[in-house]
C-alpha cells in the first residue's frame, strides 16, 4: 500500500493581500465619495453663481430699460413742450393775463399795463381758442371801451357759446356782490349770462358741475332773480326728461326703494337667530321691522334726511366755491389741447419714477378714471348722486331734494308699508327632534306651538320640556337586558357542566363575559340618552325662550312705530 504525504498549504498571505485590496477598495471608495461630495459642492456653487449672474443681468437689464426710458422721457418732454408752445403758447399768455385781472379783489386795481397787453391781436394769435376774445371783451369792459368790448363778445360767444356764458355770468356775479357791498344797485347782467348758459344745457347730458351752479343759484349766490328766468330752466329739465321717458316716475320710485332697502339690515342678536330658527313666519318679521330700524335708527333714514334739511347753508363757503369754480374754467385747457397734456403728464410720470412705465401707466389710468366719472348723465341721475353721494355739500343735496323730495316722500311711503300687511299676528314655533343618540337608537318629534307675544311662555316650556322627557323615556323603555340575561342564563349553565367536559367551562365562561359586556353597553348607551335629551332640552328651552324674547322685542318696535304711524310714514322734505 503506497504512502501518501499530507502537504499544508497556507494561504494566510493571501487572504492578508485580499485584505488588503479591500482596504485599498475602501479607501478608493471613500475617496470617490469625497470627490464626489466636492463635485456636488462644486457643482452647487456653480448654478448659485449661474444664477446669481442670471439675476445681476436682468437687473442690469432692468436698469438699462429704465435709464433708457428715463432718458427718452428726459427728451421727450423737451419735444411736446416745444410743442405746446408752438401750437399753445399764446393760450397759456391768456389765460395768465385772465387769471392776473380775476385775482384782484378790486377791478380798479388792474394795472393799465395788463390792459393795454390784452389787445386784439390775442385773438388773431389763438383763433379757435375761446378765452381770448373774452379776455379782451373783459378788458375793453374795464377800459370802458363798449364797442372792442360787444365785438369782443360776439366772437368769444361764436367760438364757444356755452364756456363764453359761463364765464360772463361768474364774472358779473363778482361785480354785482362788489356793487352790493358797496350800497350800489346791483346788476341784472348776471342772471342774462346764467340763463343763456342754463340754456344750452341738455338735460339728458349733464356733469357734475351743473349741480355747484344751480346750488349757488338756489342759495343765492348768483343774488335774486326776481323774473325766476333761471328757475324756469332748471323745472324745464325735469318736464323734458318726464315727458321724453313714459317710466321716469318708476324709475325714481326704483332707485329710491333700492336705496332705502340698502340701509335695511337683519339683527344678528343671539335671540333674533333663535327666532330664525324655529319660526317659519320670521322673513316677514324681519322684513317689517328691518325697514322700520333703517327708518328711525340714529342712523337712518329719517335722521339722513333730517340733518340735509335742518343743517344751515354756509353762503361764504358756497361762494369761495363759486369762485373757485370760475378760476378752473379759466385754468382749464381745451379738449384740442388734451392729448399733447396728456402726453406731457405721462413723461413727467416716467421722469418722477425714474423711468418705470408701469408705475406711470397705473397713476395715467387714475387720471383717466377719474375724468370718466365726469361722464354726462341725466339731470335726475345728477340729482340723486347728490343726495346719496359723499363728494356733494350739504347745500347740493338740500337743492336736490328740493327738486327731487316728491319722488322721495311717496318712494319712503311706500317703504315703510309695504310689508306692514305681512307682519304676522300669531306665530308658529316648530322645534324638530330627530333624537337619533346613536345608531338606530331616539325616538323623533316636532315640537310645534303657537304664541302673539310670547304671553304662554310657561306653557310653551313645559310642553317643550314634557317631550323632550317622553321621548327619553320612551328611547330608555326601548333599551333593555333582556339579551344580556339570556346570555348569562346559558353561561351559567354551561359552567355548571364543566365537570363532564372543560369545553362547556370556557364557552360557559365566554358567555358571562359576554353577558356583562353587554349589560354595560346598556348602561353606557343609558347614560348617553339621559346626556342627550336633557342637553338637546335645555339646549332648547335656551333657544324657545330667545326666540319669544326677539318676538316680543320685534312686537314692541312695531307698536311703537304705529304709535306715530302719521309721522313715522311721512319724510318732510
Amino acid at each position: 500500500m503506497a504512502d501518501y504525504v499530507q502537504a499544508t498549504v497556507d494561504l494566510s498571505p493571501v487572504l492578508r493581500a485580499i485584505d488588503t485590496v479591500n482596504r485599498n477598495v475602501d479607501i478608493v471608495n471613500r475617496n470617490i465619495a469625497v470627490v464626489d461630495q466636492n463635485l456636488e459642492r462644486v457643482r452647487r456653487q456653480t448654478m448659485n453663481e449661474i444664477d446669481l449672474i442670471k439675476k445681476q443681468l436682468k437687473e442690469m437689464e432692468r436698469q438699462a430699460k429704465l435709464t433708457a426710458a428715463y432718458q427718452a422721457a428726459l427728451t421727450e418732454i423737451v419735444r411736446v413742450r416745444q410743442e405746446l408752445e408752438a401750437k399753445f403758447g399764446t393760450h397759456k399768455q391768456v389765460r395768465a393775463y385772465m387769471l392776473g385781472i380775476l385775482q384782484a379783489t378790486d377791478l380798479g386795481l388792474i394795472t393799465k399795463n395788463t390792459i393795454s397787453k390784452c389787445t386784439e391781436e390775442l385773438m388773431i394769435s389763438a383763433p379757435k381758442y375761446w378765452l381770448a376774445p373774452a379776455l379782451i371783451a373783459l378788458a375793453a369792459w374795464i377800459s370802458d371801451n363798449k364797442s372792442l368790448a360787444n365785438r369782443a363778445v360776439q366772437e368769444a360767444f361764436a367760438r364757444n357759446k356755452e364756456k363764453t356764458c359761463l364765464l360772463f355770468a361768474l364774472i358779473t356775479r363778482r361785480v354785482s356782490a362788489g356793487r352790493a357791498q358797496g350800497g350800489k344797485e346791483p346788476t341784472d347782467a348776471t342772471f342774462k349770462w346764467l340763463n343763456l348758459y342754463f340754456s344750452f344745457q341738455d338735460p339728458r347730458k349733464m356733469k357734475k358741475s351743473i349741480i355747484a351752479y344751480v346750488d349757488a343759484y338756489a342759495n343765492g349766490v348768483f343774488g335774486y332773480d326776481k323774473d325766476n328766468i333761471c328757475r324756469d330752466h332748471i323745472n324745464h329739465w325735469m318736464d323734458e326728461l318726464i315727458s321724453e321717458n313714459a317710466h321716469f316716475g318708476e324709475e325714481q320710485r326704483a332707485y329710491w326703494l333700492n336705496f332705502f332697502q340698502s340701509k335695511c339690515y337683519e339683527s344678528q342678536d343671539e335671540s333674533f337667530v333663535a327666532l330664525k330658527e324655529i319660526c317659519p313666519q320670521y322673513p316677514q318679521i324681519n322684513n317689517y321691522v328691518s325697514r322700520i330700524g333703517a327708518s328711525e335708527s340714529e342712523d337712518g333714514i329719517k335722521h339722513y334726511f333730517k340733518e340735509i334739511v335742518n343743517t344751515e347753508v354756509d353762503k361764504k363757503k358756497l361762494i369761495a366755491d363759486i369762485d373757485d369754480q370760475l378760476m378752473k374754467l379759466v385754468e382749464r385747457y381745451d379738449e384740442d389741447e388734451e392729448p399733447l397734456r396728456d402726453e406731457e403728464t405721462y413723461l413727467e410720470l416716467v421722469k418722477k419714477h425714474k423711468g418705470d412705465e408701469d408705475k406711470a401707466h397705473i397713476e395715467m389710468d387714475a387720471i383717466y378714471l377719474s375724468r370718466r366719472k365726469d361722464q354726462p348723465v341725466d339731470f335726475a341721475q345728477r340729482l340723486r348722486e347728490s343726495i346719496t353721494g359723499g363728494e356733494a355739500d350739504i347745500s347740493a343735496k338740500k337743492t336736490a331734494l328740493m327738486l327731487m323730495g316728491g319722488y322721495i316722500s311717496n318712494a319712503f311711503n311706500e317703504f315703510v308699508t309695504a310689508t306692514k300687511g305681512e307682519y304676522p299676528q300669531v306665530i308658529d314655533l316648530t322645534i324638530v327632534e330627530p333624537g337619533k343618540v346613536t345608531g338606530n337608537v331616539g325616538t323623533s318629534f316636532n315640537f310645534v306651538a303657537q304664541t302673539e307675544n310670547g304671553e304662554n311662555r310657561e306653557e310653551l316650556i313645559a310642553e317643550l320640556s314634557r317631550q323632550y322627557n317622553d321621548a327619553k323615556k320612551k328611547t330608555l323603555d326601548s333599551i333593555t337586558d333582556e339579551e344580556a340575561e339570556k346570555t348569562k342564563k346559558t353561561g351559567i349553565i354551561l359552567c355548571c357542566l364543566f365537570f363532564l367536559a372543560l369545553i362547556p367551562l370556557f364557552i360557559g365562561l365566554s358567555k358571562l363575559s359576554k353577558a356583562k359586556k353587554m349589560r354595560k353597553a346598556n348602561e353606557d348607551l343609558r347614560e348617553a340618552v339621559n346626556r342627550y335629551y336633557d342637553t338637546q332640552k335645555n339646549r332648547n328651552i335656551d333657544r324657545l325662550n330667545k326666540a319669544l324674547d326677539a318676538r316680543a322685542i320685534a312686537n314692541k318696535t312695531v307698536e311703537d312705530f304705529l304709535a306715530n304711524e302719521a309721522e313715522n310714514e311721512v319724510i318732510v322734505l
